[in-house]
């Protein structure tokens, strides 16, 4: 995962293999001379941060203590994993699932600064300065907190900060390996959202111009009097774990004129809103459940369910012994070798 603190990026690289513990980590940051000091404190993954394969996500709801969004992240992270972060739709679908009768409580997402940044990652795509470049019109894009700002270039190369939900053509990268760099315009009209999940899913990611000539080039493709969505987006919004999920639900009231700050998002009446940081209220975490995975063999009819039965139960003793109560078992029998093994 990519970490991006105040312009300077930091990549926490995490490789685990099944059969040899423990995972083997790096870490990594660089920056560049537009932004040489970091203040933002870098705070990698947590330490049982750990792939989707071996670990699967579950919220809890913390509903006895409330609490202002720093104490209540303070408290996911010294419990937990951190609060809570939503992902997709399905994530979201577990939230509403956690709140049961409960309504108003916190999730992960916080006002900060607004930043610019591109959506194609790629390390070794830009070069000196390239991740920089723009090319604003003469009202320049608004930093105005609490909404996402994204940007489309008009047939003049002028770019211009947008709303995202508005319908626009956009523009492709495709660098796929095997194939020469190309540039695509879809002249289909789609949300800045929706586009880049065009891109990413057709081609590479939404197109990223990086300097004068490219934005020449690019503004040649776009027709007169339209305008097309690069991948440039400013987001003020971040999350408490580091995670880059853009996606929002359904925001209840306006979120852009808030006045001062912090700000952070809450849920209620099951829709997204916004106030101060400092109000008191529950709030949802979340936790990483860890698979583990055990195999048995044997010389007993592992599928006879007398067996099976007596290996569970003595399996989740061993569980509750070690202090663990919320698990799972599940197996599987495969044959091997003439030999009955059980997973």
């Amino acid at each position: 995962m990519t970490l991006d603190c105040g312009g300077v990026v930091g990549r926490y690289v995490t490789v685990m293999h099944p059969d040899v513990p423990p995972p083997l980590c790096e870490v990594k940051v660089y920056s560049t001379w537009v932004f040489p000091q970091n203040k933002v404190p870098q705070r990698p993954p947590r330490h049982d941060y750990c792939l989707s394969r071996w670990c699967s996500r579950d919220y809890i709801l913390i509903h006895s203590e409330p609490k202002t969004w720093f104490e209540a992240q303070a408290y996911c992270r010294s419990r937990y994993t951190d609060l809570a972060t939503v992902n997709n739709p399905q994530d979201m679908n577990r939230v509403i699932d956690k709140m049961g009768n409960f309504n108003d409580f916190w999730i992960g997402l916080y006002e900060d600064a607004v930043t610019w940044s591109w959506s194609l990652p790629g390390e070794g795509y830009y070069g000196d300065g390239e991740a920089e470049f723009r090319n604003w019109g003469v009202d320049g894009p608004s930093e105005t907190k609490g909404i996402q700002h994204c940007v489309g270039i008009q047939h003049t190369g002028e770019w211009k900060d947008l709303d995202c939900d508005l319908l626009h053509y956009f523009l492709c990268f495709d660098g796929r390996d095997g194939a020469p760099e190309t540039k695509i315009l879809v002249e289909i009209q789609m949300k800045w959202t929706d586009a880049q999940h065009y891109c990413r899913e057709h081609h590479t990611d939404l197109l990223s111009v990086r300097n004068p000539t490219e934005n020449q080039e690019v503004q040649s493709m776009v027709p007169a009097g339209t305008l097309a969505w690069i991948g440039l987006l400013g987001d003020s919004w971040r999350w408490s774990d580091g995670g880059h999920s853009l996606y929002r639900y359904q925001w209840q009231g306006l979120v852009d004129n808030l006045g001062g700050g912090p700000n952070c998002v809450y849920i209620y009446n099951r829709k997204w809103s916004v106030r101060s940081c400092d109000t008191k209220s529950m709030f949802l975490c979340y936790y990483l459940r860890k698979k583990s995975m055990v195999r048995i063999s044997a010389k007993y009819n592992m599928s006879d369910p007398v067996i099976q039965q007596q290996i569970l139960s003595r399996l989740e003793a061993e569980m509750k012994n070690k202090g663990i109560t919320d698990f799972k078992i599940s197996w599987r029998v495969t044959y091997a070798l003439g030999n009955n093994s059980m997973v």
